[in-house]
């Protein structure tokens, strides 16, 4: 899915102007939403037909509008959208805030942090088991 994103990126007009360096940042935070959503209990396999007639790829694809001159979106509805690049620097820079250890992972631990502790221990343990 990551490569798969990769190739598109040329191809829509909001992102074919992203830093090479945050090409890699940005592939891996838009593949997991396709993932939660057509990966279920991670039997190694997605049904490329339910991922092809999906809201989160015609949401990807969104991407292709000029963001200036076809599109009218202010910014607010920029970052409503998961695969825009507003919402990618975004959960970047919160992954950044959290990892305090600086090892590029979230430990249990950093994730307790998130959002004022929101997240309860038992999901905690689902997530980094």
């Amino acid at each position: 899915m990551e490569a798969y994103i990769r190739g598109l990126i040329p191809n829509l007009a909001q992102l074919r102007d992203m830093l090479g360096a945050f090409v890699q940042m940005y592939c891996r935070i838009a593949a997991p939403k396709f993932f939660f959503f057509f990966y279920p209990n991670r039997r190694g396999k997605a049904c490329i037909k339910k991922v092809l007639l999906s809201h989160c790829l015609q949401e990807l694809m969104e991407l292709h509008q000029e963001s200036d001159e076809e599109v009218t979106d202010t910014e607010h509805e920029q970052v409503e959208n998961w695969f825009s690049m507003t919402s990618a620097q975004r959960v970047y820079h919160m992954f950044l805030a959290l990892d305090k250890d600086m090892n590029r992972t979230l430990s249990k631990q950093e994730l307790r942090e998130y959002a004022a502790v929101t997240l309860t221990d038992i999901f905690i343990e689902r997530v980094k088991n």
